[in-house]
């Protein structure tokens, strides 16, 4: 068995889960050279629990035909194919990229004020225990960061 094709019909927040809802044609399976199409009959989502990062509903059955052929795999089965742990993974991925996209200056200037902020709890610390080095020191890095040189 070989996913062919892996594609969300909807991606929904509810609570403590992210639903990956599947619709026909969203996902394709091929087994002994046969194309099988998803069909929503019994189950058509995977529940992620956004905390742990796992899949909820491990025991759900999704339905696949070829004609009048028909097949029942649980999801626990097609977590084992790889390809589709690797699809679901970058699909989950890119909803949380979508979602939380934050630009890189952004960024940057947070991680430099909580240095900052850092520096002044170490300059405090350095004058509480008379540490005359690191209070240069410390003063010398903060000037750095407000483009300042003291000497």
């Amino acid at each position: 068995m070989q996913l062919e094709h892996l594609q969300p019909y909807a991606i929904i927040e509810d609570g403590p889960f992210l639903r990956i809802i599947f619709d026909h044609s969203y996902v394709t399976l091929n087994v002994d050279e046969e194309t099988y199409q998803f069909i929503p009959s019994e189950s058509c989502e995977i529940f992620i629990n956004k905390d742990l990062n796992k899949v909820h509903n491990l025991f759900d059955v999704f339905t696949f035909e070829s004609g009048k052929e028909v097949l029942h795999v649980t999801v626990i089965d097609l977590m084992h194919m790889k390809e589709f742990r690797s699809e679901l993974y970058g699909i989950i991925h890119s909803f949380y990229e979508k979602r939380t996209t934050i630009p890189a200056a952004a960024v940057q200037e947070v991680v430099q004020e909580l240095e900052r902020e850092n520096i002044l709890r170490l300059i405090d610390r350095a004058i509480d225990e008379g540490e005359e080095a690191a209070f240069v020191e410390l003063t010398n890095r903060l000037s750095e960061y407000e483009g300042k040189v003291e000497e």
